[in-house]
């Protein structure tokens, strides 16, 4: 029987963010599903308008979520009530290089130009494949010291590798925005602006962990 040896490597790393994406949520309401639709397409090119005056192209805008929901008490742009409806939500996505300058040009434009948006904004990093891909280089390295201090301990030479299990662990390769001004995880912004000084970006951090089970020779 072969004997063998197994390390659990385990490593992090803190990395600064380099990206940013902008949650845009448009909400629109009526009373049927039609009048809500027309009403939501509106402000969707709208949207798209505002933002192909910034310099982003169509392909830049992604949907990423939508829901429609049944809602009661309600009142549309001209203040009148109606107590049944239907309420529109749709989600978008856009990416950025980490510009705060030009972060704050595209906030002012977006929610002055009438669609009542909800935007949140998201760091994260650009190349997450190739800062994992870096970890997880780092962690092997160890894992073989390691191997070859305990291999040595028991008389032995550290051979081949004959298993490796990658452990998901839960890793952090975006986060939202923290400034100095808000304690809170999240920053919404629903009205007025926010800016006006420069944000801090959050340092963001990964864990990742790795059974390796060498042969001992």
């Amino acid at each position: 029987m072969n004997r063998t040896i197994k390390i659990l490597g385990k490593g992090s790393m803190c990395f600064t963010t380099d990206l940013l994406k902008l949650q845009i949520t448009l909400k629109s309401a009526d009373t049927s599903y039609r009048k809500a639709m027309e009403y939501h397409c509106e402000k969707i090119a709208k949207l798209i308008d505002c933002l192909e005056e910034l310099g982003f192209g169509k392909e830049d805008v992604v949907s990423v979520m939508f829901t429609t929901d049944r809602i009661s008490d309600f009142n549309l742009v001209d203040n009148e009530s109606y107590s049944k409806g239907i309420k529109v939500t749709q989600e978008f996505k856009v990416c950025m290089p980490f510009d705060i300058p030009r972060l704050e040009q595209v906030i002012h434009k977006v929610m002055d130009c009438g669609i009542e948006p909800e935007i949140w904004i998201v760091q994260a990093v650009s190349d997450v494949e190739g800062l994992r891909k870096k970890l997880l280089q780092t962690i092997i390295k160890e894992s073989e010291e390691k191997a070859k201090v305990m291999a040595e301990a028991a008389g032995a030479k550290l051979g081949n590798v004959v298993n490796m299990q990658y452990k998901i662990k839960e890793f952090d390769y975006e986060g939202y925005i923290s400034n100095d001004y808000f304690d809170s995880t999240f920053i919404p912004i629903t009205a007025g602006y926010l800016f006006g000084y420069d944000f801090i970006p959050d340092e963001l951090s990964a864990q990742e962990e790795i059974e390796i089970e060498w042969e001992l020779i």
